[in-house]
C-alpha cells in the first residue's frame, strides 16, 4: 500500500481476480492512502459489542461499517450495498459461511473509501450476505474495515472515549508492558500473553465477541475454578462440537495489565488462541504494522474483568467461520461473531493459482 500524506489513512480462501478484457486474471492495484499529517478523529461507536463507525463509499454514505481487527485484508461489502451501488465484481473468493457451509464470493471494488478527511482508493471487498442476524437484534453494517486498510498509519480504536484515530507516525520501541511486538503470519496481529504461567499466542481480534479463548486442548493444562461446561455449540463443515466455558484460577496477563481469574472459552478445534472485544473494549488500542507493535492502554484504577456469558448476555450460536489447513483438506472453525463471517485470504491471480490453491 502507498501513502501520501496532505499538508494539512476465520477463515482462510483460495481467490482469484479477475480483469476484463484481459486473457489472464489481474491482481488489482493496492490502494493508495491519503491521510492528512494532523490526523483524523471519529465516532467510534460500541453496539451490542460490535465496533462501528461511519465511512463513505464513493462519495456517498455514510455507511456503517464494523472495524474488525480480526480479519484480514482490507475491506469486507455487504452484499446490500453491492447491490445498491452496483460494484463493480473484479473477482471472487471461496470461504466459509454460517452453518459451516463453504460458499464462492464475489469480490468487488470500492472506487473510495473516505474516514474523515483520511481517504484509500481502489479498494478491493470481498463480499455476502453480512446481516443474516439483524432480525435477532444484531446492528446492521454495510461492510467491515480490517486492519490492512490501515498498513501505512497508526491505527488508534480508543473504546474507553469511543474514537477512531488515524495519523501518520511509529509507536515507540516494544517494552513488553504499554507496548508489545507482535507476528501476522495469517495477516492478523498475533502477540504472546500469559495465561496462569502457560505462554500462549492470540489473536488480537475486536470481531469477536468474548475476552479469552483458548484452544480446547488447553482445558486440562490451565487450572480451572471448577470444571469447565459447555455454553454453546459450533457447526463447521467437519461437524458439530461443544464450546465449554471455565473460570480461570490464576491471572491472564497481557503485557503490564493482569486480569484475576477470569472467565474464559475453550473451542476444540482452534489452533489459536483470541482476543476478543469483551477485554479490548477496555482499552485503548494503537497498532503501528510497519513496525509490528501495539500499545494497550487502561485507563484508571478500575479492574480489567471478565464474566461469563450469560452475564454479559451474548448469544451461545456460533456464524463466524474461519478456515485453516489441515492435512489435505479444508477445516472451516466457528468463532461466535454473528456479524462478520471475514474472510482470511490467500490471492492467486493466472497460471499462479494451483488446481487447489494452497493456503499459509
Amino acid at each position: 500500500m502507498r501513502i501520501a500524506q496532505s499538508a494539512l489513512p476465520l477463515c482462510l480462501a483460495s481467490v482469484v481476480f479477475v480483469s476484463a478484457g484481459a486473457h489472464q486474471p489481474s491482481r488489482p492495484p493496492d490502494p493508495t492512502a491519503f491521510v492528512p499529517s494532523s490526523g483524523v478523529e471519529v465516532p467510534l461507536r460500541l453496539v451490542r459489542g460490535r465496533p462501528l463507525v461511519d465511512v463513505r463509499i464513493n462519495g456517498g454514505g455514510p455507511y456503517t461499517f464494523l472495524f474488525d481487527t480480526g480479519a484480514a485484508g482490507d475491506a469486507r461489502a455487504d452484499s446490500g450495498l453491492v447491490e445498491k451501488l452496483k460494484l463493480t465484481v473484479i473477482g471472487e473468493s471461496r470461504g466459509g459461511a454460517p452453518g459451516g457451509q463453504i460458499v464462492t464470493m464475489p469480490i468487488v471494488q470500492f472506487d473510495t473509501i473516505e474516514i474523515g478527511a483520511a481517504r484509500w482508493a481502489p479498494v478491493a471487498a470481498p463480499s455476502r450476505d453480512y446481516n443474516q442476524r439483524e432480525s435477532s437484534g444484531e446492528p446492521h453494517i454495510d461492510g467491515i474495515l480490517g486492519l490492512g486498510l490501515f498498513a501505512d498509519s497508526l491505527v488508534t480504536l480508543d473504546f474507553p472515549r469511543g474514537v477512531l484515530r488515524i495519523a501518520p507516525g511509529a509507536l515507540p520501541d516494544a517494552d513488553g508492558r504499554d507496548i508489545i511486538a507482535f507476528e501476522n503470519p495469517r495477516r492478523v496481529v498475533e502477540i504472546t500473553f500469559d495465561v496462569a504461567g502457560t505462554t500462549v499466542t492470540g489473536d488480537l481480534d475486536t470481531g469477536g465477541p468474548d475476552g479469552v479463548t483458548l484452544p480446547g486442548g488447553m482445558m486440562d493444562r490451565v487450572p480451572l475454578a471448577g470444571p469447565a461446561k459447555v455454553v454453546a455449540q459450533g457447526a463447521t463443515v467437519s461437524g458439530s462440537m461443544d464450546i465449554s466455558e471455565g473460570a480461570l484460577r490464576g491471572t491472564v496477563t497481557v503485557g503490564r495489565y493482569s486480569i484475576l481469574n477470569p472467565t474464559i472459552q475453550f473451542v476444540p478445534p482452534f489452533p489459536h488462541a483470541n482476543l476478543g472485544i469483551a477485554l479490548l473494549s477496555q482499552f485503548a488500542l494503537t497498532f503501528d504494522q510497519k513496525n509490528k507493535r501495539v500499545r494497550l492502554a487502561h485507563e484508571g484504577n478500575a479492574p480489567i474483568v471478565l464474566k461469563p456469558r450469560a452475564e454479559r448476555r451474548r448469544r451461545v450460536e456460533l456464524s463466524r467461520h474461519r478456515q485453516w489447513t489441515s492435512g489435505s483438506g479444508w477445516t472451516a472453525l466457528p468463532l461466535d461473531a454473528p456479524l462478520s463471517s471475514v474472510l482470511r485470504s490467500t490471492e492467486c491471480y493466472g497460471s499462479s493459482c494451483p488446481a487447489s490453491a494452497s493456503v499459509r
